[in-house]
């Protein structure tokens, strides 16, 4: 369901510091290559594993900006992170 060059990350992985996404989330690896998420516009990589180097491309988005900006999901939310987190 994610499309070309995209992976599944599903509601029962532990790659976020050992829990899933709630409804799965489509998105790039980009441990080896964080350039790679330049290829999708607003897009950051971002480790949220303390255990693993596993990271992932996820959209920038503004804290209190509304499910618009999350594809229409209601089910995810943004994060306030800084460098260290």
């Amino acid at each position: 369901e994610c499309g070309p060059d995209l992976t599944c990350v599903p509601p029962d992985s532990n790659d976020f510091d050992g829990e899933g996404v709630a409804g799965g989330f489509c998105t790039i690896s980009c441990e080896n290559e964080p350039d790679v998420c330049s290829s999708f516009e607003g897009s950051t990589c971002l480790s949220l594993s303390s255990s693993t180097d596993t990271a992932y491309c996820f959209p920038d988005c503004s804290i209190g900006g509304g499910e618009s900006q999350c594809g229409g999901r209601t089910d995810v939310a943004c994060a306030s992170f800084t460098s260290g987190d």
